[in-house]
């Protein structure tokens, strides 16, 4: 069976827009044609028209603690992943980390066991693995996390970690939470490291990020930035070890034109991520929920917090966040798609995914000039349309 979806304005890798039409076979891109009819044989295809849409790589967020009503910290189980699956593919978002935050071993545990029970049962394409956030964080940067259970990283967690290394695609850490020797046989595992959450100084900082290190978490919240002209923060490390950084684009979280500096900074190392949590794409009746052991708040224009007013993540989604990028941040549409697909796949090592090009996989969100998604396309099968 092929799909055809056909009369598009379609992203080209290089990050322009051409009208065509774009071949499914299975579940790869097989052809690309601009202008001119599809040289393949259509019979068993089923075409699609997409006049006055735009077809454009599904998304990738490597940072999701809930969406729909639900929290991952809540029931770190397989039905949670499946319905977290459903929800993000309403938005375009065909590939994502669910993540969970500060909380106790026997809880990471079964997070881990539900993602090993996910990849049985549908491969690991769509979920790569898990993203732990925490708890081998500082306790000065722990936001709306639960302090009582931040701590370093013990022997017995160590080896628990290692055991589920296939299940465990990122983890958020502080460097001083961990040693040496963990960082390095944590990443030699295949597990990314990621620096957030931190206070840990720039010379410890850059002993770690520079060899063991892949991205920064949320840059620019929970994180030291330049304490003075003396003193580096964690931003700086970052940039100097040239890591790729997290970025969460609500026009809350990070100001629009410090998410433009840090795109001057960072350049294609920068990707979007939601920070998403239980609001995201929720019913509009839901109007607090609960997040790491406390009371948050859905408020005026969705954002969220806790009583304290402490930022609790987000309420966006990706094809928001992409808005966002252009219209609040004014970035280019071709840089903007990329921090949505092409550089989390990047993160993630992730071959053959994250744009439109023949062979690559059939990852594909159409949308509308607002942003709207109509239907997204994951490993080539039709996983949302959306109705009159």
């Amino acid at each position: 069976m092929k799909t055809l979806l056909e009369n598009g304005r379609i992203l080209t890798p290089q990050g322009t827009w051409i009208d065509g039409s774009v071949l499914i076979s299975g579940d790869i891109i097989s052809q690309i044609s601009i202008n001119e009819p599809v040289k393949s044989d259509l019979s068993d295809t089923e075409i699609i028209d997409c006049t006055g849409l735009r077809i454009v790589p599904a998304f990738i967020d490597l940072q999701i603690n809930g969406c729909g009503g639900v929290t991952f910290n809540d029931s770190p189980d397989l039905s949670t992943l499946e319905y977290m699956v459903s929800v993000n593919q309403k938005t375009g978002t065909a590939v994502f980390l669910p993540t969970l935050v500060t909380c106790q071993n026997e809880k990471i545990k079964n997070a881990l066991e539900s993602i090993r029970c996910f990849h049985r049962i549908y491969g690991r394409h769509r979920i790569p693995g898990l993203h732990l956030e925490g708890p081998f964080i500082s306790a000065e940067k722990s936001g709306i996390h639960n302090r009582s259970y931040i701590r370093s990283l013990d022997q017995q967690t160590f080896e628990m970690l290692m055991e589920y290394a296939d299940e465990l695609a990122l983890i958020t850490v502080s460097p001083e939470q961990l040693t040496i020797k963990q960082a390095e046989q944590l990443s030699g595992a295949g597990i990314k490291l990621s620096v957030g959450h931190s206070a840990c100084s720039h010379e410890t900082a850059m002993m770690y990020l520079k060899k063991y290190f892949t991205s920064a978490t949320h840059l620019f919240n929970a994180m030291t930035t330049i304490i003075n002209a003396r003193t580096p923060g964690i931003l700086c490390s970052a940039s100097e070890a040239q890591l790729y950084a997290g970025i969460i684009a609500d026009n809350r979280h990070v100001h629009p034109d410090l998410v433009r500096m840090a795109f001057r900074i960072f350049g294609r190392r920068l990707f979007l991520v939601t920070d998403a949590l239980a609001s995201a794409g929720a019913p509009a009746e839901l109007k607090t929920f609960k997040f790491c052991g406390k009371d948050v708040y859905i408020r005026e224009g969705g954002f969220c917090s806790d009583e304290n007013g402490t930022l609790a993540g987000s309420s966006l989604t990706m094809n928001i966040g992409v808005k966002n990028l252009i219209r609040s941040c004014n970035l280019s549409d071709g840089d903007a798609f990329a921090m949505s697909s092409q550089i989390p796949a990047e993160v993630l090592g992730l071959e053959k995914t994250g744009l439109l090009a023949a062979g690559y996989t059939a990852d594909i969100a159409v949308i509308d000039d607002c942003f709207n998604v109509t239907a997204t396309f994951a490993e080539g099968k039709a996983v949302y349309k959306k109705t009159a």
